[in-house]
C-alpha cells in the first residue's frame, strides 16, 4: 500500500470526526448548554392534574449568583363543579443547606400545611375557575445541584376539595 492509499482513509476518518464534533457543538448550543451565564432546566413541561386543578412546572433558571428560580403555573378548570382555589402547596423537600430566598407572589408561608399534609411553600391567593397564575420560588442553590430530592409533592384546597399529588422532579442537567 503506497502513501497516497493510506492517507485517503485517514483523511476520511478525520472529516467524519470533525463532522461529529460540529454536530455535538450545534446540539449543545441548541440545548443552551454553552451559555454559562444563565442556564435553564430542560423545558419538559411536567404537570399534574388534581380534580380540575392543573399544576405545571414551567422551568427552572440558574440565576448566576448561587441561586435558582423555579416557576410553576396553576390553572383552574372551568368544568362544572370546580370551585375557586383557596390555596396550594409546593412540596419543598430541599437538599441540605438549601433555603427559600424569595417567592412570587410574595405572600407565602413555609412549613407543613395542615389541610393537605404537604410540607413546603404555601400560597394562599384565591384563583377562580378558568383562571391561571404563575408562581415562582427562588432558593439558594444552583441548578445542577440536587435541589429537590425525589418527587415533588403538591397539594390544593378549594372549598371542600382537598387533593394532593406527586410528579417526578424535573431533570436538571446543566
Amino acid at each position: 500500500m503506497n502513501t497516497q492509499e493510506r492517507t485517503l482513509p485517514i483523511a476520511v476518518i478525520i472529516l467524519v470526526a470533525i463532522a461529529i464534533a460540529i454536530g455535538a457543538i450545534v446540539a449543545a448550543a441548541d440545548l443552551g448548554l454553552l451559555n454559562s451565564s444563565s442556564r435553564t432546566a430542560a423545558q419538559h413541561l411536567d404537570s399534574v392534574v388534581l380534580d380540575g386543578y392543573e399544576v405545571t412546572f414551567d422551568g427552572a433558571t440558574d440565576n448566576g449568583d448561587g441561586t435558582s428560580t423555579w416557576t410553576y403555573t396553576i390553572t383552574v378548570s372551568e368544568a362544572e363543579g370546580v370551585q375557586a382555589l383557596s390555596h396550594w402547596v409546593l412540596g419543598l423537600d430541599l437538599c441540605a443547606d438549601a433555603e427559600v430566598i424569595s417567592a412570587d407572589p410574595d405572600e407565602f408561608e413555609i412549613g407543613e400545611d395542615p389541610t393537605t399534609g404537604v410540607e413546603g411553600i404555601k400560597w394562599e391567593q384565591s384563583l377562580e375557575p378558568g383562571d391561571s397564575r404563575t408562581y415562582s420560588v427562588t432558593i439558594d442553590a444552583e441548578l445542577g445541584v440536587d435541589v429537590f430530592v425525589g418527587h415533588v409533592d403538591v397539594g390544593i384546597k378549594a372549598g371542600q376539595t382537598i387533593e394532593t399529588g406527586t410528579h417526578q422532579r424535573p431533570g436538571l442537567h446543566p
